[in-house]
């Protein structure tokens, strides 16, 4: 791992829609720069790839953008497929997310929330995985989820050198809800996923070579005729697991929300606590603040504040903010709440539930209780239009778990100081210092 950590400083979003106007700014593509004091937010006139739902991207430890995926191509900083990477888990979905632009056929990314993730091989410098679904419209999900290996040539080109290889054939999986987590020793990594079709979460270990599987049984919480939309989130420290989804197929049966404590030696998960409540969409979503005590989750109308810290979690809910009926200028659709992430800021990036948008809502303060979070709809106006696309990022940031059992590999934490401030502009001389060490 590089002393910087910042594989995830570079965010890539937006439809591009045409491929002959570089002018087209309302359909096009947004970057955000993390890399600096303040996030840098520009249209890209060179990019030209369209995203839907699933969105991942990887950086060099400075910061620097290497790969990326909407789940139908891998592409690099050329915003060109990389050699083999023009077609990744092939079949009838993919050609169905396909559209048609002036007699060309253009790839219009898959619409699967947390649908795929990008991470580098715990011990080989400039090798990457990228693990994504097959989606199958019979079974109305993944037969089977699929890995492959990006690597450099001798020529220093990017090129898929093992593709779509099966990782789990025995269900039927969610195609939202896959994240991963840093392994106690700092190097390895820990897969979360659902299986419908058992209903349960696998918990795979994978130390760059082999995978190690276990199933932990849902207690009756996931059903095998269920269709789950939402997010599964670590909390940044990776000591908890939060999972949030809306129930696609029967909307009666609301929003849930699961909270864990998660052993990152041993990949043991113990439910804490969890919640249910009436969400009139697929909008269900959840994430950690950046001190991994408060926890977020949105029902499209209303956005709640948990303290994970609470003897009584459920107990704890707070309604911290309700949408205020700001609806975007160029398309009319409603701003309210949809999929959260969180940024290298210290910030949680929001944006709209369902359909495109030029905008995107931010929470503050996400370490403080409370409405002293400050969540600020609509409060971001992006250079372009995005849908409900946001990147799947683990934390690389993630080092061992010092003095456990399982710091075995000599793996050290190299904390990096780094804070940024908030100038009061009634007040120029009150500021507010944020912690991003």
């Amino acid at each position: 791992m590089g002393l910087a950590q910042q594989q995830d400083h570079i965010w890539l979003m937006g439809f591009s829609i045409t491929i002959n106007d570089p002018l087209d700014t309302i359909w096009g593509n947004t970057t955000f720069d993390f890399n600096g004091m303040e996030p840098r937010i520009y249209y890209d006139p060179f990019n030209h790839v369209d995203f839907g739902a699933t969105n991942v991207s990887i950086s060099d430890s400075m910061g620097n953008l290497l790969l990326y995926s909407q789940g139908m191509e891998v592409f690099d900083i050329s915003h060109q497929p990389i050699i083999n990477g023009d077609t990744i888990g092939y079949g009838q979905y993919w050609e169905s997310q396909r559209i048609w632009w002036e007699g060309v056929k253009l790839s219009g990314g898959l619409n699967f929330r947390q649908g795929a993730l990008l991470l580098e091989h715990p011990k080989v410098k400039d090798q990457y995985f990228l693990f994504h679904p097959f989606y199958n419209f019979d079974t109305k999900g993944s037969d089977h989820l699929l890995f492959s290996t990006i690597s450099k040539t001798t020529a220093g080109d990017w090129i898929m050198s093992e593709k779509d290889r099966p990782l789990f054939d025995d269900g039927i999986y969610e195609t939202s809800c896959f994240t991963a987590c840093r392994h106690a020793n700092g190097e390895d990594w820990w897969l979360i996923n659902i299986n419908e079709e058992l209903g349960g979460i696998q918990i795979s270990l994978f130390d760059g070579h082999t995978f190690t599987t276990k199933f932990r049984p849902h207690e009756g919480s996931f059903s095998s005729d269920g269709s789950y939309i939402g997010t599964a989130t670590f909390s940044p420290d990776g000591n908890k697991l939060g999972i949030t989804f809306s129930d696609a197929v029967d909307h009666p049966q609301g929003m849930k929300t699961f909270f864990y404590d998660f052993d990152r030696c041993n990949g043991e998960l113990d439910l804490l606590d969890s919640d249910a409540l009436y969400n009139p969409s697929i909008c269900g979503s959840g994430t950690f603040s950046p001190n991994s005590r408060y926890y977020y989750s949105t029902e499209k109308w209303k956005m709640y504040q948990y303290d994970t810290e609470a003897e009584d979690i459920v107990g704890s809910r707070l309604l911290v903010a309700e949408y205020d009926g700001f609806e975007e200028d160029i398309t009319g659709i409603p701003q309210t709440f949809g999929p959260m992430v969180n940024g290298p800021d210290g910030r949680i990036y929001i944006v709209a539930c369902l359909g495109s948008s030029t905008y995107m809502g931010v929470i503050e303060h996400p370490n403080r209780a409370g409405i002293a979070c400050d969540i600020r709809q609509h409060s971001i106006h992006l250079p372009t239009s995005i849908g409900r696309t946001l990147p799947n990022f683990p934390n690389y940031r993630l080092g061992p778990l010092d003095g456990s059992d399982c710091d075995t590999l000599g793996v050290d934490n190299h904390p990096i100081a780094k804070s940024r401030y908030i100038q009061d502009s009634a007040d120029h001389f009150q500021i507010d210092f944020v912690d991003l060490s």
